[in-house]
């Protein structure tokens, strides 16, 4: 899907993709890099790391998918890929094209017979809505990814402290012992000597 954007945006070549295997937190993740044709008013090199490779590379190709959607905002008009979800739905382009839509599609019910039988009514809207809510929905699991990564940072520096803790005290146990066995020692030489004073 990405490759036929860019073919149908002018470049020369599709997009091409690099991935690694990286450690973050303790864990093996996948971070994949992804370099468009570089272009004055965006970014062409983009890149995302998640837990496994299938979902990095689809992050990564979402980036890519909003990113050439909004360097070519103009030159995709009505096309379908000028509906998919953008970086802030209160970005101007958006709202222009989302109330674009609305109203081309009222068109579309009103006259049905002048757009032929492709276009059926409420199919623009629909995927339209469906673009809307993947946008919303990439938001919240980005929230819920952040929040869950602070939880595990707090729950693994709670559990280094506990260690700590666990470490000192097994110490001091040890001190206490050695202690106990000096005492013990010297408890015994004073019944010794107490017998022969006897």
């Amino acid at each position: 899907m990405l490759c036929s954007l860019s073919r149908y945006l002018g470049y020369p070549q599709c997009p091409e993709y690099i991935a690694k295997v990286v450690m973050e937190n303790g864990e093996q993740v996948y971070q994949v890099y992804i370099y468009l044709s570089p272009h004055p008013d965006g970014a062409h090199i983009l890149q995302e790391i998640c837990p496994t490779l299938r979902e990095t590379y689809e992050a990564v190709v979402l980036a890519a998918l909003t990113e050439l959607c909004e360097r070519h905002s103009r030159q995709l008009e009505f096309a379908p890929a000028a509906y998919l979800p953008i970086h802030y739905q209160a970005d101007e382009p958006w709202r222009v094209r989302h109330q674009r839509m609305i109203e081309d599609q009222r068109e579309m019910d009103n006259f049905p017979a002048r757009f032929g039988r492709d276009v059926t009514g409420g199919q623009l809207a629909t995927t339209t809505e469906y673009a809307l809510n993947i946008f919303n929905l990439q938001q919240n699991q980005r929230l819920e990814i952040h929040r869950l990564k602070q939880q595990v940072g707090q729950l693994q520096a709670a559990n280094t402290a506990l260690a700590e803790q666990v470490e000192a005290a097994q110490d001091q146990n040890a001190n206490l012992q050695i202690e106990m066995a000096e005492l013990d020692n010297q408890l015994r030489h004073i019944l010794i000597n107490d017998g022969i004073n006897m």
